[in-house]
C-alpha cells in the first residue's frame, strides 16, 4: 500500500511554500485548464498532502509567491495522499482612507 511517507521529498525541488490560513505548507502550484461556464480557463491549483489539507475550507485565504488567493474548491485525491485546492485570485483590498 502506498503511503504519504513514500512521497516525502516530492515538493523539495519543484514545490513552493504556501500560506494557508496563515500556516506554511509545502505544495506544488500551477495553472490548469478547466471548463468553467462553457469556457476553458486557466485556474490556479495548489496540490498538497492530504494531511496538510486538514481544516482547509472554502473561502480560506492562501498566499503563494506573494499573491493572494481564496480556496474555491477542494478536491481530495483518489489515492488519499494528495489534495488539490482550486483557487481564485483574492479581491484587492482598498487602501486605508487618509485621516480626516
Amino acid at each position: 500500500m502506498v503511503a504519504e511517507s513514500d512521497f516525502k521529498g516530492v515538493f523539495d525541488s519543484t514545490g513552493v511554500t504556501a500560506r494557508v490560513n496563515g500556516q506554511a505548507r509545502s505544495a506544488s502550484f500551477q495553472n490548469e485548464f478547466r471548463l468553467i461556464e462553457d469556457v476553458e480557463r486557466q485556474v490556479p491549483v495548489l496540490r498538497l498532502f492530504a494531511s496538510a489539507a486538514g481544516g482547509v475550507s472554502h473561502g480560506d485565504p492562501v498566499t503563494v509567491n506573494g499573491d493572494d488567493y481564496t480556496v474555491r474548491s477542494i478536491e481530495p485525491g483518489r489515492d488519499g495522499i494528495f489534495t488539490r485546492l482550486l483557487l481564485q485570485q483574492a479581491a484587492p483590498t482598498a487602501p486605508p482612507a487618509p485621516p480626516a
